[in-house]
């Protein structure tokens, strides 16, 4: 496993997270891409150069505010 600090989304963190989302639990495209990725740091788990995870998270004040967390359908539990 590889963890890489990404500072944007990527078509792999897109795809991974509208499969898990939008169309698992159903949340509104507009929602889930709200068009704020930019202004996030992205937490990205890789397993043989495949995604397999990711988060996104940005600093506020003293506090690290993390979200659009997901891990692979078939990596879950």
């Amino acid at each position: 496993m590889e963890f890489k600090i990404l500072s944007d989304s990527n078509e792999e963190i897109l795809e991974l997270r509208n499969q898990a989302f939008v169309v698992e639990k159903n949340v509104p495209i507009n929602i889930e891409f709200d068009g704020k990725d930019a202004e996030y740091m992205h937490f990205c788990l890789y397993d043989d150069e495949m995604l397999v995870g990711c988060a996104r998270g940005n600093k506020e004040d003293d506090f690290l505010h993390v979200g659009r967390v997901t891990v692979k359908t078939n990596l879950r539990g």
